[in-house]
């Protein structure tokens, strides 16, 4: 399946409304993702504003339509070597290897316009369709997390991934 990674729009706002209620997106994701219409609102304005010298804020488009989001964002003080990277993709799209070539793509362009060594990801334990996805992309597990999370009122383990350049 094609895809498209382009910088966040406007128009992309009905779609990211659409997913923030989505059960199957939201379920497993951190209380930073935007759960409802109007935290839909301030997410696309932040990216709005991202700046590509420090963090790469993109939607995953398919068919002219945001299906998923990748951020990789460079850290500060000791860790201003080192980008975080948070991810999601509609259900209707997993086991498809979108997100896997999608997060495989965008750690390039992050490696080669961020001042970065490393690429570091949290995802929830249970979440196995994200774990495959960085896997795939050619991250590494470096270990789990007991309780590290909050999600939908419950303490999750979080694994850490890490890919380098």
């Amino acid at each position: 399946m094609d895809f498209e990674l382009k910088r966040w729009k406007e128009k992309y706002l009905p779609a990211l409304k659409d997913f923030a209620s989505d059960a199957g997106v939201s379920t497993q994701m951190p209380d930073s993702f935007p759960h409802s219409g109007s935290d839909a609102e301030k997410y696309i304005r932040q990216r709005l504003l991202a700046d590509d010298e420090k963090e790469l804020c993109r939607a995953v488009i398919i068919d002219g339509k945001p299906v998923g989001a990748i951020e990789i964002i460079a850290g500060a003080g000791i860790s201003r070597r080192t980008a975080s990277l948070r991810f999601w993709l509609a259900e209707e799209y997993r086991g498809q290897s979108v997100m896997s070539r999608a997060l495989a793509k965008l750690s390039e362009t992050a490696f080669e316009r961020l001042d970065v060594l490393r690429i570091d990801a949290e995802v929830p334990a249970c979440n196995i369709a994200a774990r495959c996805a960085l896997n795939n992309a050619g991250f590494s597990l470096e270990g789990t997390l007991a309780r590290r999370a909050f999600i939908k009122g419950r303490a999750e383990d979080v694994c850490i991934y890490a890919i380098l350049k």
